[in-house]
C-alpha cells in the first residue's frame, strides 16, 4: 500500500510538471503495474490518499485550464491586434499610397496645365507680335500717306507763293519802286532850276558848320549839352513858328521863314511817291504748310508763322522800314 500511496504521490507531484490528464493516466498505470490488487486491506488508506492527490489535481487542472483560457485570449487578443493592425496598416498604407497616386496625378496634371499656359503665352506673344508689326506697317503706310500729302501741299503752297510774289513784284513793286526812278530823273532834269537853290542851301549849311563844331567840342569838354538845347530851345522854336505862320492850323499864309517856298521844295527836294498798293504776299500759309511737313513724322516743329515778309513795307510810309520783332 505504500508503494501505492508513494506511486500517487509521485503521481501527484508530477502531476503540477506534466499535463494533468498525462500525469493521472500514468500513476494509474504505475499503480496497476506494481500493485496487487488482492492488498484490498489497505483501500481506505488509498482512498485517504487518493483525497489530497484527487483535490491537487483538481486545482491544478483548474490553473491549467485557467492559464489555457487565459493564453487563448492573449492569443486571440494577439491575433485580433495583429490582424487590426496590419488592416490598419494595409489601409494607411493604401491611403498613403492613394495620396502619392493623386499628388502625382495632380503634379502632372499641374505640369500639363503649366506647358499648355505657355503654349498659350507664346501663342499670345506671337499674335502681339504680329499685331505689333501690323501696327508699324499701318503706322508707316499713314506716315508715308501723310508725308507725301504734306509734301505735296507744301509744293503746292511753294509755287502759289512764287507765283503771287512774282505777280506782285511785277503789278506792285516795280511800278512802286519806278516812282523812285521817276523821282530821281526829274531831280536831274530840274538841276539847272535848282542849282541855285542848293548853292543857297549849301552855304547856309557852311556858315552854319563853325557853330556846330564850336557846340560840339564844348560838349565833348565840358558835356553842358549846348548842342541839344539849340535844337530844342532855337530850332525847334523855329520850327513852330514856321508851321504856325506856313500851315493852314495856323495863320495860314504859305510864308516859310527858315526853309525855302513850297514850289522849291517840291521841284528840287521832296519826291512824292505813293505807297504800294498791296503787300508782299504772306507767307504764313507757307510756313503751315512747312510746318505739316517737317511734324509729318511726329516731330515737334514751329506751330507759329515764321516773319511775315508783309510787315516790312508800311503803306503809309513806304521808305521806312520797320525793326524786326523776331
Amino acid at each position: 500500500m505504500a508503494v501505492i500511496v508513494n506511486a500517487f504521490k509521485k503521481m501527484g507531484g508530477a502531476i503540477e510538471k506534466a499535463d494533468p490528464i498525462d500525469a493521472m493516466k500514468d500513476a494509474i498505470q504505475d499503480l496497476f503495474n506494481r500493485t496487487p490488487f488482492k492488498e484490498i486491506a489497505d483501500l481506505p488508506n488509498i482512498v485517504t490518499g487518493l483525497g489530497p492527490l484527487i483535490s491537487g489535481y483538481i486545482n491544478t487542472a483548474k490553473d491549467s485550464i485557467s492559464k489555457g483560457v487565459q493564453d487563448v485570449g492573449e492569443d486571440i487578443k494577439d491575433g485580433f491586434q495583429k490582424e487590426i493592425g496590419g488592416l490598419a496598416n494595409q489601409i494607411t498604407n493604401a491611403f498613403i499610397e492613394f495620396g502619392n497616386k493623386i499628388a502625382d496625378l495632380g503634379e502632372q496634371i499641374g505640369k500639363e496645365i503649366q506647358n499648355v499656359g505657355n503654349q498659350i503665352a507664346s501663342v499670345g506673344n506671337a499674335i502681339n507680335t504680329v499685331i505689333d508689326q501690323i501696327n508699324k506697317i499701318i503706322s508707316d503706310i499713314t506716315m508715308l500717306i501723310r508725308c507725301t500729302i504734306a509734301f505735296f501741299n507744301f509744293i503746292s503752297s511753294l509755287f502759289s507763293y512764287i507765283s503771287k510774289c512774282i505777280v506782285w513784284f511785277f503789278i506792285y513793286f516795280l511800278p512802286w519802286i519806278g516812282q523812285y526812278f521817276e523821282c530821281i530823273f526829274q531831280k536831274i532834269v530840274s538841276l539847272p532850276k535848282c542849282f541855285f537853290w542848293y548853292i543857297l542851301d549849301c552855304t547856309g549849311q557852311i556858315m552854319y558848320l563853325p557853330f556846330r563844331i564850336l557846340f560840339w567840342l564844348i560838349d565833348s569838354l565840358f558835356n553842358f549839352g549846348i548842342e541839344a538845347l539849340v535844337n530844342i530851345y532855337l530850332w525847334e522854336t523855329l520850327e513852330e513858328i514856321d508851321k504856325y505862320i506856313h500851315d493852314d492850323s495856323g495863320l495860314g499864309s504859305k510864308i516859310h521863314i527858315i526853309h525855302f517856298p513850297d514850289t522849291v521844295t517840291d521841284k528840287c527836294y521832296n519826291c512824292h511817291i505813293k505807297p504800294i498798293k498791296r503787300k508782299v504776299p504772306s507767307t504764313c500759309d507757307l510756313n503751315k504748310k512747312y510746318h505739316r511737313l517737317v511734324t509729318c513724322r511726329g516731330g515737334n516743329g514751329v506751330k507759329k508763322c515764321n516773319v511775315d515778309l508783309s510787315q516790312y513795307v508800311d503803306p503809309e510810309n513806304p521808305t521806312n522800314i520797320p525793326e524786326i520783332s523776331q
